[in-house]
């Protein structure tokens, strides 16, 4: 075997899992939010929640300390500097119930990705890695355009963020308290 056909044949494999993982990835996308797909599974306040783990880089348990932002929203906890990257920190209990609700005793930081680079949520115990088994039932919410539906996994009922609407919702960008 020469040495060009010794350099193609990886090239040509490297091509080939890149193809399946894209057809599989696309399989994935086109059918309904939920089935199949794997959720990370956290609990804010009295809610337990499933983000998309396509969405979620990283998961810290350690205390992150933010620089605090003058003239923002209370839920808006500051920038942090991670890993050479810039994040906005957003204590998802504060700003999903709009008050002051009595914070977990633990916390943990998800850095996300994706559509929602740049920011993290703070949330209290994260239980894992779920994958469906049946697709997310839709429940619209009033309060809450971000909520995708529900679906009982555990034996407890867990709301399905989708982070795309999270983040284009107006007082999720508007984080200041200037009018």
């Amino acid at each position: 075997m020469s040495a060009i056909e010794q350099l193609v044949e990886p090239v040509s494999l490297l091509l080939s899992y890149e193809e399946q993982y894209r057809r599989r990835h696309t399989e994935k996308r086109g059918g309904d939010l939920g089935k199949g797909n794997a959720f990370l599974a956290f609990r804010c306040g009295e809610k337990d929640y499933l983000l998309e783990m396509s969405s979620v880089l990283e998961v810290v348990s350690d205390k992150v300390s933010a620089s605090s932002l003058p003239f923002s929203k209370p839920w808006l906890l500051g920038l942090v500097n991670h890993r050479g990257e810039i994040y906005s920190v957003v204590d998802f209990l504060l700003y999903s119930t709009k008050s002051n609700a009595k914070a977990s005793k633990i916390s943990n930081y998800l850095f996300l990705r994706g559509v929602a680079d740049g920011y993290v949520l703070k949330v209290g115990e994260v239980f894992g890695i779920r994958s469906l088994t049946a697709n997310v039932e839709a429940t619209p919410d009033a309060a809450h355009s971000w909520i995708a539906g529900a679906i009982n996994v555990d034996n407890k009922d867990m709301l399905v963020i989708n982070v795309s609407k999270l983040i284009a919702e107006r007082s999720f960008i508007e984080a200041s308290c200037l009018e």
